[in-house]
């Protein structure tokens, strides 16, 4: 079977979610005209109703449960009245509606939370939230409340701990975090911030590194994607300045921050 680019990545996406086979992924989307929300939706009624066929609890016990972390029965018109709850339109969530939300759920606009949150969110753009980021990362979180969310942000910083995650994670950040989604920069001022929120316990040169991009001469310079992929590679393999090696393919502001520090010793 042949299928356009749209149908791919829907099939893709439904997989990632669900766990199951390509077949299965479009055989469900097929029968639903291709809309994500109703597939997703039928595939989990569709296991929770064999599970109640194969159970043999009585059946009360499973239809009085809802949805807590963890769990996986989650209610999409509950997604929908807490959306409601914090937007203005039937579109999105403003950034003054994000930043109550965030506080409900007991999470800080500047916490390194927020940007985990946005990330399993899959948000564009910093600031604001899709009705369609917000009930589908909710959905993948398992959560339909702001207290199943304070229970599930608990765990948050376990998401990231894996090497491979915190990579997608930290290269998610410099395109959430661009002013504007056409620029290929950021700010020194914001990457200055967030290398302090991402990079600690990671970096064991990231003071000198912030120190090095406050110099006069370089806040006004701009970081690149290039530059923000390249500190975290840089971060992985240089510990002390005898760990840099001059023939690996770093960035022109790298190799002047090495020089930099040579000098400074």
């Amino acid at each position: 079977m042949s299928l356009t680019k749209t149908q791919k990545e829907k099939v893709t996406q439904f997989m990632s979610f669900t766990n199951t086979s390509r077949n299965s992924a479009i055989t469900t989307l097929k029968s639903v005209s291709w809309n994500s929300d109703r597939a997703i939706n039928k595939f989990f009624n569709d296991q929770e109703h064999k599970k109640r066929n194969t159970s043999n609890k009585k059946t009360k016990s499973t239809s009085s449960r809802r949805t807590s972390y963890g769990s996986g029965n989650i209610s999409r018109p509950k997604l929908n009245k807490l959306f409601e709850k914090y937007s203005e339109n039937s579109e999105e969530i403003n950034p003054e509606g994000v930043e109550t939300f965030l506080s409900d759920c007991g999470i800080g606009l500047m916490d390194i939370e927020a940007l985990i949150l946005s990330w399993h969110l899959c948000a564009e753009k910093m600031g604001s939230y899709s009705k369609e980021e917000f009930c589908d990362g909710l959905y993948r979180l398992k959560c339909d409340s702001v207290q199943a969310l304070k229970k599930r942000k608990s765990t948050f910083l376990n998401d990231i701990q894996n090497d491979n995650k915190f990579k997608e994670f930290y290269n998610f950040v410099f395109t959430f975090a661009k002013e504007d989604p056409r620029h290929k920069f950021l700010s020194i001022d914001i990457g200055i911030f967030l290398w302090k929120l991402l990079l600690p316990k990671r970096f064991k040169l990231l003071d000198k590194w912030l120190e090095y991009l406050q110099i006069e001469e370089n806040n006004k310079k701009t970081i690149s994607e290039d530059l923000w992929k390249n500190i975290l590679h840089f971060s992985k393999n240089v510990k002390t300045l005898e760990d840099y090696d001059p023939f690996e393919a770093y960035p022109v502001m790298i190799d002047e921050f090495v020089e930099w520090l040579q000098e400074q010793n």
